[in-house]
């Protein structure tokens, strides 16, 4: 809080297939730094996104 104040954390993005969002991301430059991924595909990923604005990007799949 003392070096950059209030703001927003992360926005969240659902997507249909997270391993091919993700493969998407990495070709675009982005790093992930956390996810999880069940056995049905769902799951989430973070995107490390400082050198595009600073706020993370989630990914999720939901269980279906």
């Amino acid at each position: 809080m003392k070096q950059h104040g209030e703001g927003l954390h992360h926005i969240g993005f659902q997507v249909r297939n997270l391993t091919e969002a993700k493969k998407n991301a990495e070709k675009a430059g982005f790093k992930i730094t956390q996810g999880f991924s069940r056995q049905d595909g769902s799951g989430f990923a973070y995107l490390d996104t400082d050198k595009t604005g600073g706020v993370i990007m989630e990914l999720i799949q939901p269980q279906q």
